[in-house]
């Protein structure tokens, strides 16, 4: 772990570092604030999007006037000195052939930090500190003064503290030497919002991982979403700190390996298939109950087209299709579909009366008294919807002769209300074809009053 911050946050780093008591820490904050709260005036402005190098030579022109207050990276910096200078200088990027591109943003502060304007009192902040008792580190430490890793005197005198106040912050320099010969570093950054990311990632490349600790009203969010990520990341985390107070009973982990290799299919085809006459599915071994389904095959290559978030999934369709088709493949002797059987639940014993002209039908339907107590269990029971598809041969036996025709999909369903013990249902095509037939179906009660359609 590494410690470097600006300005301000330069104390806090010496002091979590252990290089600095938390009494010292607290006695250049004091001696620094409210000596620094004697000067007012001047202006600061940050400047992004332009090589230092082309800052740096807009200055002289400002001798004496302006500073180059921070080397934030090197498409950034900060200016300090007089607000009429400050302005002229913002006024004259704002309005060049680059503006466009160029992030300008004069801060709220009182006072131009990090420049001449600094001078009249760094006389008393090196007397008022004086000499701090030095400790030894906990981890390592980087100055923003020099930009390098903490050296003999750094951090523990009043001569430093009035350099930090007055010099260039070095956070560009100093980011590059807490990373040098480093790999996968992370940075968590500790302040009120998110503030450094951008130069950090300017600095060192845009993989870098830089992590807020607080966001504006998302303190708590913010502080657990850091450490999950930071974990993610292979930081190592005290989990007992973390969750002290918070106890709970461990549950059992899995105990198996997961199997974590690329798949284009869920289900694999099974060794020692029969031959079959279905495009995926197969009789397995000797059992003539057991089969397996083969996805890789060319045969089933639409099922990858149907995804959920890019991912194939198998459709509930296709697993009808396989149930039906098992069935038809075991079923001894084989069932041919046209003889479909209804037990007496399903069959509804009232006459159905046909209509040639415009190919319509309709009879009465009871239901069962066996059924009657359940009726409202459903939204509409099978059993009755299945009444009104019996209806469907009726209107279709002169254009599927000799051959057998079954439903195939209900194109849209409305129940208006519960359905009652005596009903009739009504259906008439609407589309005939060689091979298909639409109809509209409807049950009503003698009123005419409909319940479904």
């Amino acid at each position: 772990m590494q410690y470097l911050d600006t300005r301000f946050g330069e104390v806090a780093a010496a002091h979590c570092s252990g290089l600095l008591s938390l009494e010292d820490a607290v006695k250049v904050i004091y001696f620094r604030s409210t000596l620094q709260n004697r000067v007012t005036g001047g202006k600061m402005l940050v400047i992004s999007n332009m090589a230092i190098s082309e800052v740096t030579a807009l200055l002289p022109c400002y001798s004496g006037k302006v500073c180059l207050a921070a080397f934030n990276s090197l498409q950034s910096c900060t200016l300090s000195g007089d607000a009429d200078a400050i302005e002229s200088i913002h006024k004259e990027l704002s309005t060049s052939a680059n503006s466009q591109n160029l992030f300008l943003r004069v801060l709220d502060v009182p006072a131009a930090y990090h420049s001449h304007m600094m001078d009249p009192i760094l006389q008393e902040i090196e007397e008022t500190i004086g000499s701090l008792k030095v400790n030894d580190l906990d981890t390592e430490l980087f100055s923003t003064v020099t930009g390098k890793e903490v050296e003999h005197g750094d951090f523990c005198t009043g001569e430093y503290w009035a350099r930090n106040i007055r010099e260039p912050v070095a956070f560009e320099q100093a980011v590059n030497s807490a990373t040098k010969g480093k790999k996968n570093v992370v940075f968590v950054e500790i302040g009120p919002r998110r503030a450094l990311q951008r130069n950090i990632m300017e600095s060192l490349g845009n993989d870098t991982s830089v992590l807020a600790s607080v966001q504006p009203e998302k303190d708590h969010e913010t502080l657990l979403s850091v450490v999950s990520n930071l974990f993610e990341l292979g930081v190592q985390v005290n989990w007992d700190t973390f969750y002290r107070g918070y106890e709970t009973m461990p549950l059992p982990i899995p105990k198996y390996q997961f199997d974590c290799s690329d798949r284009d299919v869920i289900i694999g085809a099974a060794q020692k298939n029969t031959v079959s006459n279905h495009p995926v599915l197969f009789q397995t071994g000797s059992e003539s109950n057991i089969f397996s389904c083969d996805l890789i095959s060319d045969s089933s290559f639409y099922l990858k087209e149907h995804k959920h978030n890019n991912i194939p999934i198998i459709p509930g369709a296709f697993y009808a299709e396989l149930g039906l088709a098992a069935f038809m493949a075991s079923a001894k002797p084989k069932v041919p579909l046209c003889s479909l059987q209804y037990g007496d639940i399903f069959k509804n014993k009232w006459d159905v009366h046909y209509g040639e002209d415009l190919k319509e039908a309709f009879a009465n339907v009871t239901v069962p008294e066996e059924l009657r107590s359940q009726l409202h269990d459903y939204y509409i029971h099978p059993v009755v919807l299945d009444f009104l598809m019996q209806l469907l041969p009726v209107t279709v036996e002169h254009i599927f002769t000799g051959r057998p025709g079954f439903p195939a999909k209900i194109g849209s369903l409305t129940v208006f209300e519960p359905l009652q013990d005596e009903m009739v249902v009504y259906l008439r095509a609407i589309d005939e074809g060689k091979d298909h037939l639409r109809s509209v179906a409807a049950l009503q009660i003698n009123k005419g009053k409909c319940w479904l359609r």
